[in-house]
């Protein structure tokens, strides 16, 4: 046995996975898609080029990869003469994650599809290994030697290429890393030796560090495709050959030896096909953002059509910039919800084109004077929000609500985000949990109609308005009116 490091044999099963995998990442190359999707080309009138009917089709949700191995060994023999050998070896491994993607489609028809993307994500990893040995002799001594491995935990997020193929009546999913990323195995030996009449000799030390790539690698075998806007299923893969490896003579049992091993990797899937008028690129996203409810990855493309609703969590933030004949950017803030109306339309009717609900920035090219926005009214009733008030003065001390700042800024402090368009219109719209409501523009002119005030108010560049905190039956509308 080495001293520097715990040998293991290679993994047939495995090594074929491998095989598959790195073919798999070659034709992920020659399709574009081993990296962050490019922008968005213009939508094409053939469905059999990644659209149909002249939209854009994606496929959206999570792919999750977890891998578990586990094994227990203990051998044990002696002979007439009295001497001995005993041998146990201990084993727990785990590497897990889950991937928000966006898998944009380029070719689809109706059974046949190609579509890849990417997404990043944090991975558990752990690894322990231990192995003991003692052999005695009644005439050499006494020989014991230990090892010990261990990995370190994983720095950064993991980036993933994740590719849906269907064809002939079936589709597999498969997952590689776009990166390598590496993990440090250390590993240490002792060797102790006991010799009957002589001084014993000095024990052995020695530690050995390694970088080895994460294993984050799985394609699934075929599933039957059946056309419809849902994927999900999961594939399990029991690598068998491994055994042999850490149990040697295989998974026999008798009086002197025992193992126990198991080696699973599990890809699951949930994909919802989505397809829309026009295009959202992410810009730049933190914390948890969704779209009607499945996770929006960064960077990526997905399609936005009409009714589609934005949320983020607290702390959350997204910017967007949409592709389409109104070319326009959003900034969303934390704890926010934006529901689209016609952003992709080329003429805006008398729909809003967004429904608001927390902080949302605004820039658009340019809206005729239909171009309207709502924020929504999500204020409680004033007798619940004012014996809240009071409750918390009473109950929790003030400085606690002093530590801090608010999470989305009032229309007084807000500023145009950095690296926005000079040209077309900018604003920004804000509502409070409070009742409260608050609009600014950076550019252009809009009239605000706000239930709670007597008349529309109308805003030039460089102003704001701040609406009452109380309970409105309607939205508040802010329609646009020129630059």
């Amino acid at each position: 046995m080495s001293r520097n490091h715990i040998p293991r044999k290679p993994r047939s099963g495995w090594a074929s996975l491998l095989a598959a995998g790195a073919l798999a990442l070659g034709l992920l190359a020659m399709a574009g898609l081993t990296s962050a999707p490019a922008d968005a080309p213009a939508p094409v009138e053939r469905s059999g080029f990644g659209g149909q009917g002249g939209k854009q089709i994606f496929y959206m949700g999570t792919v999750t990869l977890e891998r578990r191995e586990s094994g227990h060994y203990s051998f044990k023999q002696k002979s007439e003469s009295g001497a001995s050998k005993t041998i146990t070896r201990d084993l727990n491994a785990e590497t897990s994650g889950t991937w928000a993607v966006s898998l944009k489609a380029i070719a689809y028809e109706s059974e046949l599809v190609t579509a890849g993307g990417s997404g990043s994500a944090a991975v558990t990893h752990s690894h322990i290994y231990a192995e003991h040995i003692t052999d005695i002799d009644a005439d050499k001594g006494k020989v014991e030697e230990n090892s010990r491995s261990m990995d370190d935990p994983v720095n950064g997020p993991a980036r993933v290429t994740v590719m849906l193929s269907a064809a002939d009546g079936t589709y597999t999913i498969g997952l590689a890393p776009e990166e390598v990323l590496e993990v440090v195995r250390r590993s240490q030996y002792t060797r102790k030796e006991t010799i009957p009449g002589r001084p014993a000799p000095r024990p052995e030390h020695t530690e050995n560090a390694v970088a080895l790539p994460l294993p984050i690698m799985a394609f699934s075998e075929p599933k039957p495709w059946v056309t419809g806007d849902s994927l999900a299923d999961e594939y399990v893969f029991d690598d068998r050959e491994s055994a042999g490896t850490f149990c040697p003579g295989g998974m026999s049992r008798s009086d002197e030896s025992s193992c126990n091993y198991t080696s699973r990797t599990t890809l699951k899937w949930k994909l919802t096909r989505k397809e829309g008028e026009c295009t959202a690129e992410v810009d730049h996203s933190v914390g948890v953002v969704s779209l009607n409810d499945m996770p929006i990855p960064y960077p990526s493309a997905f399609p936005l059509s009409m009714g589609d609703t934005i949320t983020t969590g607290r702390k959350s933030r997204v910017q967007m910039s949409i592709k389409s004949a109104n070319p326009a950017k959003i900034l969303i803030g934390g704890s926010s919800t934006v529901s689209n109306g016609d952003m992709c339309g080329s003429s805006p009717g008398e729909a809003p084109m967004l429904s608001t609900e927390g902080a949302t920035f605004i820039w658009t090219s340019k809206f005729g004077e239909s171009g309207q926005f709502a924020i929504k009214n999500i204020s409680g009733n004033d007798i619940d929000r004012s014996f809240l008030s009071l409750w918390r003065r009473l109950v929790m001390p003030p400085p606690l609500f002093a530590q801090e700042p608010p999470e989305n800024p009032g229309p007084e402090e807000a500023v145009l985000p950095d690296g926005w368009p000079s040209s077309g219109l900018a604003f920004y719209l804000w509502s409070d949990p409070s009742g409260a409501v608050g609009v600014r523009m950076f550019r252009g002119r809009a009239r605000v109609e706000d239930p709670a005030s007597q008349k529309p108010v109308i805003l030039n560049s460089g102003e704001f308005y701040r609406g009452p905190a109380v309970k409105r039956a309607k939205d508040v509308v802010v329609v646009l009116v020129g630059s």
